[in-house]
């Protein structure tokens, strides 16, 4: 897959953006407290060196394509995150944008430095495997799936109120909430000894399903870009 074009930002930074663009409560890796005013001026000249601001017609303007990854940001209604078994890589933050998702990673060595990337919707799942090494539907893994069926155990066990980083064998976790008040939706994926598995999370239920990328791009599709319905 090739590489969307990709921006790097100071969290401080797409902070004091966001808020001049209007956006006044955004959800993602953002410093919980603002930058003081001297603090502020710095960073401010120092969009302007790298020509993130120009000067146009005597105001500064945010350029494309940062000017489109915050714009997705901020104008988001929900957030998808992904969390990995691996603790050494941040998670990431995807935020629906029309059909197209932006996504937001801190930097391993540098948290404090924000990588945000536009991309279609439908590129998600791959550009996340690609990025988070996440497993595919490696040869030899699936033989041992009879007619569909998995292990139900682990699916119990969330249901009783066990977190998914809990579980054994556990690889990542997607959970996509909005901004209505509406449960979040929540995916599994674990490691059992001779094959994976996906926990789908349906309003109370916990439904456990074969590993299969077909089902991973289903879920992100209908949370993230839902078809909408056609007028009559």
């Amino acid at each position: 897959m090739t590489e969307p074009e990709t921006v790097l930002l100071q969290a401080q930074q797409a902070q004091l953006l966001l808020y001049s663009m209007g956006y006044r409560r955004v959800y993602g890796f953002l410093p919980e407290d603002p930058p003081n005013r001297q603090r502020s001026l710095q960073l401010f000249a120092d969009l302007v060196r790298k020509e993130i601001l120009q000067e146009q017609k005597e105001s500064l303007v945010l350029q494309s394509p940062w000017r489109d990854c915050l714009r997705g940001w901020g104008e988001a209604d929900g957030v998808l995150r992904l969390h990995t078994a691996d603790t050494t890589i941040p998670d990431c933050c995807c935020y629906p944008c029309g059909e197209d998702v932006v996504v937001c990673t801190p930097q391993p060595r540098r948290p404090q430095m924000l990588r945000l990337t536009r991309l279609p919707g439908k590129m998600l799942w791959t550009w996340m495997a690609e990025n988070y090494q996440l497993p595919g539907e490696e040869e030899g893994t699936l033989f041992c799936e009879q007619d569909g069926q998995v292990d139900t155990a682990l699916a119990e066990a969330w249901q009783k109120g066990t977190e998914p980083e809990q579980l054994p064998g556990f690889l990542f976790v997607l959970e996509y909430r909005t901004w209505n008040g509406t449960p979040p939706r929540r995916l599994a994926a674990v490691q059992r000894p001779l094959y994976r598995q996906l926990l789908v999370q349906r309003e109370q239920q916990v439904f456990p399903l074969p590993y299969r990328e077909a089902e991973l791009q289903r879920c992100l599709q209908d949370w993230i870009c839902p078809e909408k319905e056609k007028e009559t």
